[in-house]
């Protein structure tokens, strides 16, 4: 982030580059330049004090709780569904599949991750593009149970995204008005789900043009080649946002995976955040990252 003139302007991750040009709306222009390993971008304006409170006189969106198809789950697979205030099923709308973390479930986002009251603040200010969120049980198997051991936890998670692609997508498009194309279609995920997120958009970049990595955990940055080529040569991402926290615990994770996508000079956004691997950061990634989303 760069205030110039009192003006806040976003500063994007842009690989290897020389300097930046920024225009700040009322005809002034700015040079930035940058190293060719920038620092992670800091700054970035703190949440009103109660950004993830319910407030009362404005409009609020909707929760479903739904289940589709799944061959993963051995049957039907749990997710939730967010419409945003004021939702008209006539209305084509862009599409926001959030995952949760290892010790979660579909439920994590609104549960513990404020996702209701956020989005319907921002969306009284007019900050954000209307969208759906799709939450799912990123669980690609339940033959693991969310009590067992950590260590056995891992399995669980494998294959995810066939299901996603196979079963959720194909689902959500045909129950509900969103737009199919990958310039309205986004991914995000925190920690196990940030890892799942990170791999299924380089394994198939024509399908979501929006990626949001937060906190990831499971995935080094030497296994990003490995995703797939097509990840590297094919359409750049609209956004790709990596965020994490100077004391999180897993924050060599990120760093290694900033670093690869640095030396693959991959654009990408560099985020880090005071808070550890909590849900105080992750709401305020979601606070932030759903503004741009869609832009």
């Amino acid at each position: 982030m760069v205030f110039v003139g009192g003006l806040l302007v976003r500063c994007y991750r842009l690989g290897l580059i020389a300097s930046m040009t920024v225009f700040a709306g009322t005809g002034l222009r700015v040079s930035v330049a940058a190293p060719a390993h920038p620092p992670a971008l800091v700054g970035e304006p703190t949440p009103p004090r109660e950004f993830d409170r319910w407030r009362d006189g404005i409009g609020h969106g909707r929760l479903v709780a739904e289940e589709c198809a799944s061959r993963g789950w051995g049957g039907r697979r749990p997710l939730m569904i967010y419409y945003p205030p004021g939702y008209l099923p006539s209305i084509r709308y862009p599409v926001l599949y959030l995952l949760h973390g290892m010790a979660d479930d579909e439920s994590a986002w609104t549960r513990k991750g404020a996702l209701e009251p956020i989005l319907d603040n921002l969306y009284a200010e007019g900050r954000v593009v209307p969208m759906v969120v799709i939450m799912p049980n990123v669980r690609a198997s339940s033959e693991v149970p969310l009590e067992a051991a950590w260590e056995t936890q891992t399995s669980a998670f494998s294959g995810f995204g066939t299901e996603l692609l196979k079963s959720i997508v194909p689902f959500v498009e045909s129950r509900i008005p969103v737009l199919s194309d990958r310039e309205h279609r986004a991914i995000a995920g925190v920690a196990r789900g940030a890892a799942q997120a990170l791999s299924i958009a380089f394994e198939h970049p024509d399908q979501f043009g929006w990626v949001g990595v937060f906190s990831p955990a499971g995935i080094q940055g030497s296994e990003l080649p490995k995703l797939n080529g097509s990840g590297l040569s094919g359409p750049r991402f609209r956004l790709l946002t990596l965020r994490s926290s100077e004391t999180d615990p897993l924050i060599d994770l990120s760093r290694g995976l900033h670093d690869s996508l640095d030396r693959q000079r991959i654009p990408h956004e560099w985020q880090l955040d005071p808070g550890g691997h909590t849900w105080t950061v992750w709401k305020r990634d979601l606070y932030h990252v759903s503004q741009v989303l869609f832009r």
